[in-house]
């Protein structure tokens, strides 16, 4: 640079010495000093979450992080949730004539050939079974298998990745503090033994019909068309977002909450199953609220059937009144929002001012899951999720969350490993080893089909 603008004054000299005139109103300007070319280069709220998230996700993920790191640095797909308050039997003929996959088709075939392919393994003898399981497992050969001690400080017990410290004892470190620093100011602890059940059934409501274009096809849908209706006849999401919905395994008859709505498209999910008798969407700001109310006006119009089983109110969820209590509660809470991070510096949990907001959201969403277990009827269903990759804001707050509970409301949760389901979206998701998560699944991004990240944990209500 210096080089540069040292040549460029050398050759102005020349020409003032040879006596050159310049013509009337000519200003000499100085070249623009570029601060990339000085060494001076700014970060963007994009370089910092992509430093941040290259030392976490690259020691914890290992060697899934570089290909998780392309797909997220990549367009994401899409999925078209076909809207039932529409054209619906012409929307889902056009979307399969594009050559678009019904996911629900396609999860009912896979389930029901790994479903015979288990019957008969059952009945063949135990070191063939045996064999055909090692030979399986060509899909994990070279995953990582993630430990705690891997992100948790040396001398400190595994516990210690399920704790946080409170935000009041961070006062002063904002400005240099990352998420992952937090191990190193928490005290280990006996582990907090939390009972895991496995679930293997998982219904796919026969009314929520999406599709997807397969696998490698990066191909976009076209904008959402206003049916004959007045209604949009499709809504369009990232795959792994329909994940939660289906993970409550929702029944007819049952209530409903969605505990932090906006911006609606797990809540015009819900509502396409036809399934709830009523359906509470709550968000805490009235901007967003409105952002949910527009969703539902424009994909279920003025039609008094949902109207008749849909409240949405405004409120801070985590003071949500338990006397009132639901079958099925999904608390998908804020998050870092990994894609967005990386891909818009707008609104960014990276931007230098939002440090501190960033290092609570631990604290922020174990006190949401807290209380949508409490506004949970006894033997119901909680799903948990995020759309970020961080073991602190997925399993972490799962444990801290449990643990509360326990502790202070006396109230009993069980896990439900969703391992064995997960499986049967494997052709849709790419999902981490089980091996590396306690309470849930997390899938990840990927080339192929770019759906995610989204991080899943199924509970149930005991007492």
């Amino acid at each position: 640079m210096f080089a540069r603008q040292s040549c460029y004054i050398t050759k102005l000299q020349k020409i003032c010495q040879v006596g050159v005139n310049f013509p009337q109103g000519v200003i000499i300007k100085r070249q623009k000093f570029d601060k990339r070319e000085a060494g001076l280069f700014v970060k963007t709220n994009i370089d910092r979450a992509l430093d941040h998230f290259d030392d976490f996700y690259g020691t914890f993920y290992g060697n899934l992080w570089p290909s998780t790191r392309l797909a997220m640095l990549s367009a994401p797909k899409h999925c078209a949730l076909v809207n039932y308050y529409a054209d619906y039997e012409k929307t889902i003929k056009k979307l399969k004539e594009m050559g678009c996959i019904d996911i629900q088709e396609f999860y009912e075939e896979t389930r029901s050939k790994k479903t015979r392919k288990r019957r008969t393994l059952s009945n063949r003898p135990t070191d063939l079974i045996e064999e055909d399981i090692g030979a399986g497992t060509g899909d994990n050969e070279n995953v990582q298998v993630f430990t705690d001690d891997r992100v948790v400080s040396p001398g400190q017990a595994s516990s210690a990745l399920f704790n946080f410290v409170p935000t009041t004892k961070l006062k002063g470190m904002e400005d240099w503090l990352e998420e992952e620093d937090q191990f190193k100011y928490v005290k280990p602890t006996q582990d907090f033994v939390i009972e895991k059940q496995v679930d293997e059934h998982l219904d796919f409501p026969p009314l929520l019909k999406a599709f997807v274009f397969p696998r490698g096809d990066i191909s976009r849908f076209p904008p959402p068309k206003r049916s004959s209706l007045g209604t949009s006849n499709y809504y369009l999401m990232d795959a792994a977002s329909l994940l939660p919905v289906l993970a409550l395994n929702l029944q007819p008859t049952e209530s409903v909450l969605d505990l932090c709505a906006a911006p609606g498209g797990k809540s015009l999910a819900i509502l396409q199953t036809v399934y709830p008798n009523l359906l509470v969407c709550n968000d805490i700001t009235i901007s967003r609220v409105v952002r949910l109310k527009d969703v539902l006006k424009q994909y279920l119009g003025q039609t008094q059937s949902w109207k008749e089983h849909l409240e949405i109110r405004t409120s801070n969820a985590i003071d949500w009144n338990e006397f009132e209590s639901f079958n099925k509660v999904l608390v998908d809470v804020p998050c870092t929002n990994d894609r967005h991070s990386v891909m818009e510096n707008d609104n960014n949990y990276f931007r230098k001012d939002r440090m501190k907001e960033r290092i609570s959201l631990p604290e922020t969403q174990s006190a949401l899951l807290c209380a949508g277990v409490r506004a949970c009827k006894p033997g119901g269903t909680i799903v948990y999720s995020t759309c970020s990759l961080s073991p602190i804001q997925n399993d972490g707050v799962v444990h801290m969350a449990i643990k509360q509970l326990k502790e202070v409301y006396n109230i009993d949760t069980v896990v439900k490993d969703m391992s064995m389901t997960v499986k049967h979206f494997k052709f849709l998701c790419r999902f981490a080893p089980s091996s590396s998560l306690r309470y849930g699944q997390v899938a990840l991004p990927s080339i192929v089909n770019n759906f995610g990240p989204m991080y899943i944990s199924k509970l149930q209500r005991v007492n």
